[in-house]
């Protein structure tokens, strides 16, 4: 699965603009998913959709959630029917700032920061106006930053250069002292990510693998100017995809990727159906996972009930065990008299002496001498 890139942020912030303006109606979070319940006027309810760490996007629906967090209580008591003053990516971080104003009298309102970090592990953290931080999702403590109540917030450490505002002077100086090849320079140290990287080399007419400290000065301007191109693309949204499966999303048609492609209305719905599928995969193995325990519930139960009725047929066995050991003696005297009086005087003789006596009738139940079978009551 992809993660986000901040020039994925850059273009997918774009179109979450949408959002400034409109009223917030509540929160929810489960399973590392939370959501911002929104009223656009004119287009109505939304969620601003966010994976812990992963991915954020606007959809129509959110998945079922149980009872609320204390930081979602807290999130609906302070931001609830706040409006959403503005939606910016934070610098070139993977990072959303949303500022939030709640009306808290006649004339008095309270402006507030939810940030949500798309980098892992992920956060949600909510700041005064001044960014010091007042709740958060999870306390986080870094070698360079903290994520605590009362402490300013503060931004990870900085690359040394960025896309967003590049510096050639400081861009040359990285590119001499670094032995990665160029594509790989713009990914991990820019922060561009893979796909973007080859496409700016591609624009550039650059092969991808020279190494970044051999290029001269016109291809190091022209890696410049295909950033910028890259920067300012219209969106005009793709993804890419096999027969079964989205692969990636893109905010423009790339020239260095000809691979099968869908376009889509906006890149918001690109990053929804690829994130989505990886959800409805997870939802259909789950739903597999379950009927197999079923399975072995219906299994376990039916052996549950085996074991019982074996359980109760020992105590029964073991029980009539013990009262044969106990009237051992008194059993052999009954069956040695019976056969020899049988033999003497025959079966209907013996079956009358018992009828007649009432200690015998009591403990002899019945007498099947054609099977050579006799049933004693030893209670």
């Amino acid at each position: 699965m992809k993660q986000i890139s901040s020039l994925d942020l850059y273009f997918l912030t774009k179109e979450l603009k949408i959002i400034e303006e409109s009223r917030i109606e509540s929160f929810y979070y489960e399973n590392d998913l939370f959501y911002v319940r929104l009223y656009i006027r004119g287009k109505g309810h939304t969620y601003l959709t966010y994976k812990l760490g992963n991915y954020v996007y606007l959809n129509q629906k959110k998945d079922e959630s149980s009872h609320p967090s204390s930081f979602v209580s807290y999130l609906r008591k302070y931001l609830k029917n706040g409006i959403v003053e503005s939606l910016e990516q934070v610098e070139s971080e993977r990072i959303l700032k949303i500022k939030i104003s709640k009306k808290i009298d006649e004339d008095k309102f309270e402006k507030y920061y939810l940030i949500l970090e798309l980098f892992a592990p992920g956060n949600i953290i909510l700041t005064n106006n001044d960014l010091l931080i007042i709740n958060m999702l999870k306390r986080k403590k870094f070698k360079d930053r903290k994520i605590i109540i009362k402490e300013k917030y503060e931004l990870p450490p900085q690359k040394e250069i960025s896309i967003f505002n590049i510096n050639e002077k400081k861009l040359l100086l990285e590119l001499k002292k670094s032995e990665l090849d160029i594509v790989k320079f713009l990914a991990i140290k820019m922060g561009t990510g893979g796909k973007f990287s080859e496409e700016i080399c591609e624009i550039a007419d650059i092969d991808k693998n020279l190494k970044s400290n051999i290029l001269n000065e016109n291809q190091i301007k022209k890696i410049i100017l295909s950033i910028h191109d890259v920067l300012n693309k219209k969106i005009e949204a793709y993804l890419l995809k096999n027969e079964n499966d989205y692969l990636d999303f893109m905010p423009f048609e790339f020239k260095s990727n000809n691979t099968n492609k869908e376009k889509v209305i906006s890149f918001n719905e690109a990053i929804e159906k690829y994130y989505s599928s990886f959800k409805n995969e997870i939802d259909l193995r789950e739903k597999e996972f379950l009927i197999e325990v079923k399975k072995l519930q219906n299994i376990l139960n039916k052996q549950e009930i085996q074991k019982e009725k074996i359980l109760e047929g020992y105590e029964k066995n073991n029980n009539l065990g013990n009262k044969i050991y106990e009237n051992y003696g008194k059993i052999e005297e009954i069956l040695n008299s019976i056969n020899n009086a049988a033999k003497k005087k025959g079966w209907d003789e013996v079956l009358l002496t018992i009828k007649n006596s009432e200690e015998l009738s009591k403990l002899i139940k019945k007498i099947d001498y054609k099977n050579n079978q006799i049933v004693l009551n030893i209670d």
